[in-house]
């Protein structure tokens, strides 16, 4: 195959092959496409060999044999090219990519950091390699839980390439909408700008330069000294805590935003979100923890125990849940013969049972059966986590069921988390037929009772051994304690809404209700997530609050949407075309209806949605179908049914929405010829089809689900506190 010199490069997509690596290796790179293209890859190796040794380890060159030996598995290969590529060019961009790479497949993600900011620190335009390893150690960091990094890392992917795919920014909307991260995290934090007029000014400017290329090490290592030398300089600390974030560098994140907390002229607001941080960065670390403990235990005969713990109240039988994963480390892949929830309470199997929450069983621990096999005797396994309640269990298991081989019992610990998340959290078992928004009622009146019965005399080594109560009294901890309420108050929202239970501990512990802000007031990037839900909406114009919209659903804070949707609903007596003319009501009530934890207000945003509807085919089709799957998703039968008919008769009208129907069907398990169960067919409706339907959408409506296709790179919208 001849190759077009002017074609870009493999080693650097942006340069010409004729001006990057020069035209006498053109031939060879040509011969070795051609085999690859024809799944000829050892006779491409070979030809790629034999032009590393008569030309040297051009960039191109060995870009190519590099990542061929990946691709088929070689890293002892990969390796060997790494090294004969420094050996003969040195420290270059490209051979830091490889051992970045390299890094990456032996699962050392701090290895690959260091490696890819070695050689953004060569100054060298970025190769393709390089392109690609930062890419990759984003993905890795996300899969990780390593959110900041993750995301940063993206973002700089996205800054050397222009992210022309869109992959950074996808995988950037999958974490900013991701329901169960706090807001905290989501929240990007600019580098502050040098302040003139000190000794460190120049130094500090200097270094923030540096942060702006990607040069995040370097910019962290020259500002490391100016902070410690300036422990009340706030500029300092904080630029010390974003980097090292940036750099994955968890630790010493956590103790620079605490410090940063401390410092003078620190806003309020800032200082208990840089508390918070300090302890999300560090994953509450310096908290008593609680083991995570894997109890196993021989069985002599499977089944006979599986008929014994059918009548055992304090065993809840699990269908459907044999092939579902309990444990991180688990990685034997055997399912269970039967699997059970232990109770710290007799099961309660009548709705009349149940009197008011302190009456339901609380699920304490994970109870799976194994059958015997040719390796390995029949066994049980019980996963909880270590406290009085599961040892006073266990025991009782272990003396009511004769036929577990007490001798063969063996404990081990998988995992630690922190007493205080465990400590506000429960599990309940609750009887078949009580309704949905009953338990979300139940689940408030707990929260609240934690809140302001439990939370003020609790004590934590996070507090420094320090009550809530005592630690409100102290200014040093003060802000701590707002810190960790936030966060309480932020876990499984989507189940329940805390925000009175929040109010009420806030209000026992003497500490003020968050103000509202005046939007006349505010700068926007100054201004957190947490500080954006808290904005007086009231007195914001229509243009202004429908952008507030946008940017709250970009990164889901569920807050600010409610109190948003509320203004909207408020302004609707009177501002009725307005509103209807700059927002997407219907697809904003769809989006309340997922987010809503009760199931009846859940089911009246969906009749109040459909109201909203325009004399629209396509985005009525889309909204039907979109509805109709929330109502599935929330129980809501009769409404389902009732949507699916009307979804049914609107897309059998366009082709696109055909296809999007028949997606949709078939996502279900729902035959479209025949539709649900006790329904007519659908008329005209094709048997499966293929395409895709093009549709621009917002954030907003890309949460309700309307955006059939989200492979395009969606409008950037500019958020609070981002760059």
């Amino acid at each position: 195959m001849a190759l077009d010199l002017y074609q870009p490069c493999p080693c650097h997509q942006q340069r010409k092959l004729k001006f990057c690596c020069g035209k006498d290796v053109v031939a060879q790179i040509g011969k070795a496409v051609e085999l690859l293209e024809g799944e000829q890859r050892l006779k491409a190796m070979d030809v790629l060999d034999r032009s590393l040794k008569q030309f040297g380890y051009k960039d191109c060159l060995a870009t190519m044999r590099f990542g061929s030996a990946l691709e088929m598995g070689n890293t002892e290969i990969a390796q060997r090219v790494s090294e004969g590529y420094v050996q003969e060019n040195g420290s270059t961009s490209v051979g830091f990519a490889m051992s970045a790479i390299l890094c990456l497949e032996a699962e050392d993600i701090d290895g690959a950091v260091d490696c890819v900011q070695s050689a953004m620190e060569t100054g060298e335009k970025p190769s393709t390699l390089l392109e690609d390893a930062i890419l990759t150690l984003a993905v890795q960091l996300f899969l990780k839980s390593q959110f900041v990094a993750a995301r940063d890392h993206a973002g700089l992917f996205q800054w050397i390439t222009g992210d022309p795919r869109g992959t950074a920014q996808s995988m950037i909307n999958r974490f900013m909408q991701t329901p169960s991260l706090p807001l905290s995290i989501k929240h990007d934090w600019p580098i502050l700008p040098a302040v003139d007029g000190h000794q460190w000014s120049k130094a500090a400017a200097q270094a923030i330069h540096w942060a702006g290329q990607g040069m995040w090490r370097k910019s962290l290592n020259a500002l490391r000294p100016l902070a410690e030398a300036n422990p009340k300089q706030a500029i300092l600390w904080k630029n010390r805590a974003i980097l090292a974030g940036r750099l994955n560098y968890s630790e010493e994140a956590s103790k620079a935003w605490r410090t940063f907390a401390q410092c003078d002229n620190v806003e309020p607001d800032h200082a208990v979100e840089a508390e918070l941080l300090s302890f999300l960065m560090d994953s509450f670390g310096g908290a008593e923890t609680y083991s995570e403990t894997v109890l196993t235990c021989d069985v002599e005969d499977a089944a006979a125990l599986i008929q014994e713990m059918a009548s055992d109240d304090f065993l809840l039988h699990m269908p459907g849940a044999e092939n579902e994963k309990f444990r991180a480390d688990d990685t034997e892949n055997v399912p269970p013969k039967s699997i059970y929830a232990l109770l710290d309470k007799p099961e309660l199997t009548e709705v009349s049972e149940t009197t008011d929450f302190k009456s339901l069983p609380n699920v304490i621990a994970v109870v799976r059966v194994f059958g015997r096999r040719t390796d390995k005797e029949a066994y049980i396994e019980i996963l909880g986590m270590k406290n009085a309640d599961l040892d006073q269990n266990v025991q009782r298991l272990l003396d009511q069921y004769s036929l577990l081989k007490k001798d063969t019992c063996n404990e081990a610990i998988v995992g630690e988390t922190p007493c205080i998340f465990e400590d506000f959290d429960w599990k309940w078992r609750t009887p078949n037929g009580i309704d949905d928004d009953q338990i979300v009622t139940w689940c408030e009146q707990k929260w609240h009772q934690l809140m302001t019965e439990v939370l003020p005399g609790y004590r934590t080594q996070l507090l420094n051994g320090k009550s809530f109560a005592e630690a409100t009294a102290d200014p040093q901890l003060r802000r701590r304690v707002e810190a960790i309420v936030i966060h309480l108050g932020t876990l499984h929202t989507e189940m329940f809404d805390r925000a009175q239970g929040n109010a009420a501990a806030l209000q026992v512990l003497g500490l003020p209700a968050p103000e509202r802000i005046d939007p006349k007031t505010i700068r926007l990037e100054k201004m957190s997530l947490h500080q954006f839900a808290r904005i007086d909406f009231s007195k914001m114009p229509t243009d202004m609050l429908a952008w507030a919209m946008e940017a709250s659903s970009a990164v889901l804070n569920v807050e600010a949407l409610k109190a948003i949707f509320a203004e909207v609903k408020t302004r609707l007596e009177s501002d009725r075309e307005e509103l209807m003319a700059t927002f997407p009501l219907a697809t904003i009530h769809l989006l309340l209806a997922k987010l809503e934890p009760r199931t009846s207000k859940a089911a009246q945003f969906l009749v109040d949605g459909e109201q909203f509807l325009m004399d629209d085919d396509e985005t009525n089709g889309l909204w039907l179908l979109r509805a109709f799957e929330t109502s599935l998703s929330r129980r809501l039968g009769q409404q389902a049914i009732d949507l699916f008919r009307k979804a049914s008769e609107v897309c059998s009208r366009t082709e696109a929405l055909h296809i999007e129907f028949a997606k949709l069907c078939a996502k279900l398990g729902i035959r479209p010829n025949q539709g649900m169960p006790g329904m007519p067919p659908v008329p005209g409706m094709p048997g499966g089809s293929q395409g895709n339907l093009q549709h621009n959408a917002g954030p907003v409506s890309s949460l309700a689900g309307i955006q059939a296709n989200a492979a395009g790179a969606p409008s950037k919208l500019w958020l609070p506190g981002m760059e």
